[in-house]
C-alpha cells in the first residue's frame, strides 16, 4: 500500500504511472468496507472501478476508480487531464474531502 490522505477510516490519493497524464482515484479502505458514498459519486461522472485488484493487505483492501479518455489506450488527452481532475476534485470538495495528493508513481512502485 502506498500513501494518500485519510479520511475518516479511508486513504484517499490521485496516482498516476509515466507519462503522468491520466490520473485513477485510489480508495484504501478496511476489507469489506468500501466507502460507497465517494464510488457512486464518481460513476455518476462517468469513472469506473478497475478490473484488476490486488488481494487485500493487512486487513485494507483497495479500489481503483478510473475514467476512460481519448487517447490512446484510453490515455486522457491534455484538455481531458485539465477537465477530468478539476471535475474530480470538486467531486472529492463536496464529500469533505480535500487536498488529495496526486502521487506519481514509479516503475517501482509498480512491480
Amino acid at each position: 500500500m502506498l500513501h494518500g490522505k485519510k479520511y475518516g477510516g479511508i486513504l484517499v490519493s490521485f496516482r498516476a504511472k509515466v507519462p503522468y497524464h491520466t490520473w485513477s482515484l485510489v480508495l484504501e479502505h478496511k476489507v469489506g468496507e468500501p466507502p460507497e458514498d465517494i464510488i457512486k459519486s464518481f460513476e455518476k461522472k462517468g469513472w469506473k472501478k478497475d478490473d484488476w485488484k490486488a488481494p487485500p493487505f493487512e486487513g485494507m483492501d483497495t479500489t481503483t476508480l478510473f475514467k476512460k479518455g481519448r487517447g490512446v489506450f484510453g490515455s486522457w488527452t491534455p484538455r481531458q487531464q485539465v477537465k477530468f481532475m478539476k471535475e474530480a476534485i470538486t467531486a472529492l470538495g463536496t464529500l469533505g474531502i480535500n487536498d488529495v495528493p496526486q502521487i506519481k508513481l514509479t516503475w517501482q512502485d509498480t512491480i
